[in-house]
């Protein structure tokens, strides 16, 4: 008989130790889960991010071949004008550098606002999606945590005898029980565990019934 207690009490401990295992390796994979989701975001923004200065770097080459056309078309008119009119070219071709720069100029500026307008908003989604996958793995955590910690409970109850520690243990001369036994154990998650009293052994067994 205390070899039959002794094997079930050795199949609690062993489905004891692969619930505990279970719940921790429920802990890893949602932490890993966050981290590969984490590094993917990042990923993502660097690919967008890239994406939009290679953008704003094509516009400026396209703007800059353009002017560099206009330039070619001024020089090919000045080449052919008059000698007489040289200096009207010139001041004219003077008007028109100063005027390209300017539009270059403005351009840069106007693409360089656009590029970091965007880069901030691609910045700011990607944050919001980052907080949103830390509180959802922080919620996994949560419950693996809550999980272990009700196991845990189940552990520290195992170790003391309720019997003792309300006066009714007979072979420590205390009062004889009033009640009929089993008695039975109820969780605040509605587990419910089967109490033995193997009194020749000085302590408490905690059996789970079938079906939880």
């Amino acid at each position: 008989m205390n070899a039959d207690f002794a094997e079930e009490k050795q199949q609690m401990n062993d489905a004891h130790s692969a619930e505990v295992e279970s719940l921790n390796h429920k802990f890893n994979d949602a932490e890993a889960e966050h981290n590969t989701y984490v590094a993917k975001l990042n990923a993502d923004f660097a690919a967008r991010a890239n994406e939009t200065e290679q953008k704003h770097l094509k516009e400026l080459a396209d703007k800059e071949e353009a002017h560099r056309n206009e330039l070619v078309e001024i020089k090919e008119a000045n080449r052919k004008s008059s000698a007489a009119n040289e200096a009207d070219h010139a001041s004219e071709l003077k008007k028109a550098y100063k005027s390209v720069d300017k539009k270059v100029e403005q351009a840069e500026k106007a693409c360089e606002k656009r590029m970091k307008a965007k880069v901030a908003e691609i910045k700011k989604e990607a944050q919001a999606e980052i907080r949103k996958a830390e509180k959802k793995a922080g919620e996994k955590v949560s419950l693996a945590k809550e999980e272990v910690k009700s196991i845990k409970d189940v552990g520290d109850l195992f170790v003391r005898c309720i019997r003792y520690s309300l006066g009714y243990c007979v072979k420590r001369g205390g009062k004889k029980p009033s009640w009929r036994e089993p008695l039975f154990l109820q969780l605040g998650d509605g587990r419910r565990f089967r109490l033995e009293f193997a009194c020749n052994e000085c302590q408490m067994n905690l059996w789970t019934l079938k079906g939880q």
